[in-house]
């Protein structure tokens, strides 16, 4: 077990962790010597670190208050309890098997490729990522309208499976009224979007209406190829692509 503490030994250095026979010396900028995985932490009094650090087990804030420096991360060694004071600076859970316990709301992070962080019964865990588009050459996104949003002028977005959307997916994008809704809008940059050989889907029911399937405004420019887009719904939809201020429309074989 590693106590952690804020306090100056006899040559008036800070120390920040006495590590079985080792103390590792804390100054403005750095910490000296290695710090490995620790097992089990409590502190014994306010500590602001400027470090990353690794802990696995039980972090007993003890009723202090452990602050990271700006660019500085909690690493999970393993499954890790938070409890007993105040924890300022975020979590990281570098597995994909760790969970963090801790109140919801703290900072948490992943570097688990293809992993998202979720919270469901007071713990931190990771969930496999669905993702449904990617840009060309660039990250993958589990909206297609996200990957939009994030695609630079010229770039192309693909589309990595079947997407089945409900009027509740559907936002005022081009119309301050809000009286039109599309599922999709390309604005101010032209975008490809290859549905490669996939089905966009939505289903509306009632009385749900939707103004477009994809539109386009401030110069939007949208090229659309290479699969399918259907609507199920029992009311007229006006359109399944709809071009709004200045905007433009291609679609490809």
């Amino acid at each position: 077990k590693c106590d952690l503490k804020a306090a100056v030994d006899t040559n008036g250095k800070p120390y920040f962790c006495a590590y079985g026979s080792t103390t590792y010396y804390r100054t403005s900028t750095s910490i000296t010597g290695t710090i490995g995985t620790i097992t089990d932490l409590t502190l014994l009094d306010n500590v602001s670190l400027n470090k990353d650090i690794t802990v696995k087990g039980a972090l007993d804030l003890n009723g202090k208050t452990l602050t990271l420096a700006e660019g500085k991360v909690l690493k999970t060694g393993g499954n890790l309890t938070i409890t007993g004071g105040t924890f300022a600076g975020p979590v990281q859970l570098t597995n994909k098997s760790h969970t963090l316990t801790a109140p919801e709301g703290v900072e948490v992070t992943t570097t688990v490729d293809g992993y998202k962080v979720a919270y469901e019964n007071g713990q931190y865990c990771l969930k496999p990522c669905d993702y449904v588009a990617e840009i060309v050459g660039g990250a993958k996104y589990e909206s297609l309208q996200a990957a939009i949003d994030a695609a630079q002028d010229g770039q192309t977005v693909i589309v990595l499976k079947d997407i089945t959307l409900g009027y509740e997916d559907a936002n005022d994008y081009f119309d301050p009224e809000e009286q039109y809704k599309s599922f999709f809008n390309i604005s101010g940059k032209a975008v490809t979007v290859n549905l490669n050989e996939k089905t966009v889907k939505a289903v509306l029911e009632g009385e749900e209406t939707v103004m477009a399937f994809f539109s386009t405004e401030n110069g939007g420019n949208l090229t659309i190829k290479g699969g399918n887009l259907e609507i199920e719904t029992e009311k007229a939809v006006y359109s399944l692509l709809v071009c709004y201020e200045g905007g433009k429309l291609t679609v490809e074989d």
